[in-house]
């Protein structure tokens, strides 16, 4: 009998994002898919004759992401600036016509009058779609994984150094709500653990929190 059989049944790698509810859901990877061929794929622009089709909510997550992945923070701070980011970032090629209409400035603008936001304009050092790969205990995602390495890959949306701490914020486009967020929070917890080791082990300095910020209801939590 193979002595390692249960390590037959574990993946050689994992993304940050599919340890949201161990694996239920996947949109979380599919929209970081369409971000890098929203960055690398130029416009194609529309005949006249037929009609634009609508983004699909991961598709218009991923606009928002976008949008916060390259825009001027300190621009963001009113209204009138975030929407002007907006325009710069569609008029680059960062962002399609489409994906610039989906991005709500107001939304932008609430996060950087936050606590949190505020936080991020005055922080020593600030990481932004920071990309990982390392390998790491596998038992730590997969029951009956002793001893056996797994290559874990994602991308920290946003990651802050004050104090010789780090505070990683993962942005969330959730269709949520006041009722709703804490549980949909709770599903998140196994990404932004991940998160926060990959942080330690590249940055050199302790995580100190780990938020979720849900664009929904403008709210930050902890986990």
């Amino acid at each position: 009998r193979y002595p390692h059989e249960a390590a037959q049944n574990i993946p050689s790698k994992v993304t940050a994002t599919e340890l949201k509810g161990m694996f239920r859901e996947r949109e979380a990877a599919e929209e970081a898919m369409m971000l890098v061929k929203a960055v690398r794929t130029p416009e194609v622009r529309r005949p006249d004759f037929m009609p634009e089709k609508k983004l699909t909510a991961a598709e218009i997550g991923t606009a928002r992401h976008l949008a916060m992945q390259y825009c001027d923070y300190a621009a963001c701070v009113t209204e009138k600036g975030a929407a002007e980011e907006v325009k710069k970032l569609r008029e680059k090629g960062l962002l399609t016509r489409q994906q610039a209409a989906a991005v709500v400035p107001e939304m932008m603008t609430a996060f950087f009058r936050s606590p949190i936001g505020k936080r991020v304009l005055s922080a020593e050092k600030v990481w932004r779609e920071l990309k990982f790969s390392l390998l790491a205990d596998a038992s730590a995602f997969f029951e009956q994984a002793d001893g056996e390495k797994i290559l874990l890959q994602g991308v920290v949306d946003c990651c802050i150094l004050e104090n010789g701490e780090l505070t990683v914020i993962d942005f969330k486009t959730d269709r949520v709500n006041e009722k709703t967020v804490r549980h949909r929070a709770e599903e998140y917890a196994g990404q932004l653990d991940a998160y926060a080791e990959a942080m330690e082990r590249m940055l050199g300095y302790p995580v100190k929190e780990k938020l979720l910020y849900f664009f929904a209801v403008s709210d930050v939590l902890r986990v």
